[in-house]
């Protein structure tokens, strides 16, 4: 076979598979659907959302696991309010830095009851110690005085939880939205954990689960009164 047949009989596929790639491309083209452009104004509808749904899925984003009982609270602070409404005329450093003086004041018998717990761990809880009114009456033994310390502080904390509320909506804000929010219900979560337990101290487990949570609590209420610091300087 001469060279020059070898050589067009070899390019032959190479031009038909040309060929046919190109009329299918152009067929394409003619017969392709137009593109839809969508208008701009309705880009921006669609992609950005509306500011009141922003502003709940932030305010939502901020009060984290509280916010399933922010309707509940909510309403205990409206109450409040339209029962004490002069609340709202009061100076701005008295709601802001009434709620957050008074807690200082309980964490003082706090830190002692957990100081007790210590004590107890160690070996001393038949050592007496004073319990002064209102937490009790008279001399105990740390063992007696413990419980009696941390019940007082826990209810007070949780009192003057609600105060704060309050105070805060008083000055026309958000309940919830805040560190410090966060903070105090988990708090208040672990001091009530910690009552639990203290119903079944006679397991050793319990016990040492006791201990641990309550060395827990201690730090996390410390975080909540920094973060309540932090959030009086910006009020």
């Amino acid at each position: 076979m001469p060279l020059h047949r070898f050589r067009s009989n070899s390019m032959l596929p190479f031009l038909v598979i040309n060929v046919v790639a190109a009329l299918a491309l152009h067929i394409s083209n003619k017969f392709a659907l137009p593109q839809f452009v969508m208008p701009q104004a309705t880009m921006r509808a669609v992609s950005q959302p509306s500011p009141q749904s922003v502003r709940k899925f932030v305010v939502a984003r901020q009060a984290g696991p509280l916010e399933v009982i922010r309707e509940p609270l909510q309403q205990v602070v409206d109450v409040s309010l339209a029962v004490n409404p002069a609340l709202r005329d009061f100076p701005k450093a008295v709601l802001v830095w009434l709620h957050p003086v008074s807690q200082g004041i309980v964490f003082l018998p706090f830190l002692y009851g957990a100081l007790l717990g210590v004590q107890i761990l160690v070996g001393k809880g038949e050592e007496e110690v004073a319990v002064p009114a209102p937490i009790g009456s008279g001399n105990a033994s740390m063992r007696e005085a413990h419980p009696a310390y941390m019940r007082f502080a826990s209810l007070t904390f949780a009192l003057f939880a609600v105060g704060g509320l309050i105070n805060k909506a008083a000055l026309g804000k958000n309940i919830l939205d805040s560190d410090h929010a966060v903070t105090a219900g988990v708090g208040l979560l672990l001091l009530a954990a910690q009552a639990a337990s203290s119903l079944l101290m006679g397991m050793s487990f319990v016990r040492i689960a006791h201990a641990l949570t309550g060395t827990v609590t201690v730090f996390v209420l410390l975080a909540h009164a920094s973060s309540g610091f932090n959030l009086g300087t910006q009020l």
